[in-house]
């Protein structure tokens, strides 16, 4: 019983140190990067101070996203070792890197919409393309699409799973534009009830 806490508390230190060390790292790039930014004219005017000459850089969110890319490579070994004792190497390595590359795609929607200024109507279909890749590993290894129903429909219809087959994955695609939608109206919500 002992066995798994001790490596349980191995984990959350390891995942405590590479963020103390991204922060570090973050905390200190930032400031010396910002120049480039701003020579390269990706800036912006901070609409929050009443003198609008100070520029502030955009797009510097790449360098945070890249300093957590890096600890979340260098945190593969561990995530393989550790889902060894509950699923295979190669389907724990797969669903890791799919997720990686989902993480690459938003970085990458985040730096093109500083720099583009990208519209709505292509924002809201960009993370349901970087959502492809975690749908398609879910594909290969799992393939699950089968859903509980709730409580009173078993009784009407007869039966308590339903099989959604394809639009399981065209749900789960479009989820990911209504999250984005939804933590803003959220946000919204509990500003106004402050």
């Amino acid at each position: 019983m002992a066995e798994p806490r001790a490596d349980l508390w191995g984990g959350v230190c390891i995942s405590a140190g590479t963020g103390i060390l991204s922060f570090l790292v973050t905390w200190y790039l930032i400031p010396q990067l910002s120049h480039l930014f701003l020579s390269a004219n990706l800036a912006g005017k901070d609409l929050n101070k009443r003198n609008n000459d100070y520029r502030v850089p955009e797009g510097i969110g790449v360098v945070a996203g890249a300093i957590y890319l890096v600890c979340v490579f260098c945190m593969i070994p561990f995530y393989v070792l550790h889902s060894k004792e509950t699923v295979s190497e190669t389907t724990a390595l797969s669903l890791y890197l799919s997720a990686l590359l989902s993480i690459c795609c938003m970085i990458l929607l985040g730096f093109a919409d500083d720099v583009l200024n990208l519209r709505w109507r292509h924002k809201i279909l960009l993370p349901t393309i970087a959502s492809l890749p975690i749908l398609m590993v879910y594909y290969v290894t799992y393939g699950n699409t089968y859903i509980v129903l709730p409580f009173p429909l078993p009784n009407i219809l007869s039966f308590s799973v339903f099989d959604l087959g394809i639009l399981y994955y065209v749900y789960m695609g479009m989820l990911q534009d209504h999250r984005q939608l939804f933590s803003h109206a959220q946000t919204v919500v509990l500003c106004s009830a402050m």
